[in-house]
């Protein structure tokens, strides 16, 4: 897994608003940054809260679950969601979450996460799907033997 030294912003600078760095502290996770294309998806700043604090209920849950298997098993992850903006925009988010070791005790000491989003409607038809029945992507691990 690559370290999080080894990923410079300089070499990134087209891809930065789309990502986000999270942080495990005391059991829980913490956006440590988030690029801002994140921000202005979510309406809020990010950075410094809580994932269970910013997203409660079942949507903190899932993400939550989703980083903790990153953490347990330090591998890539990839995730597609559908979400309802408050105007009932429907909202599809495709995320990889790929774990950086930080040279500390815990193997994964953050995730590195790249979003992007598009309206539900765009997604399905790309993806040749039936957009009303679109509920959410599998979540799939990544395989690396």
């Amino acid at each position: 897994m690559p370290a999080r030294e080894d990923i410079d912003p300089v070499d990134i600078p087209g891809i930065l608003p789309h990502l986000q760095l999270v942080e495990p502290v005391d059991g829980r996770f913490r956006f440590r940054l988030a690029g801002t294309a994140i921000v202005a998806a979510y309406g809020a700043e990010m950075t410094g809260k809580y994932v269970d604090d910013f997203f409660p209920g079942e949507r903190g849950k899932i993400a939550i679950h989703n980083l903790q298997l990153v953490q347990d098993t330090g591998r890539p992850l990839f995730a597609c969601n559908r979400y309802s903006t408050s105007l009932d925009a429907h909202v599809i988010a495709t995320r990889i979450m790929l774990p950086l070791w930080t040279g500390g005790a815990i193997p994964v000491g953050m995730t590195l996460m790249g979003t992007t989003f598009e309206y539900a409607t765009s997604f399905a038809q790309r993806a040749g799907i039936n957009g009303a029945s679109l509920l959410s992507c599998a979540v799939a691990e990544f395989v690396t033997d």
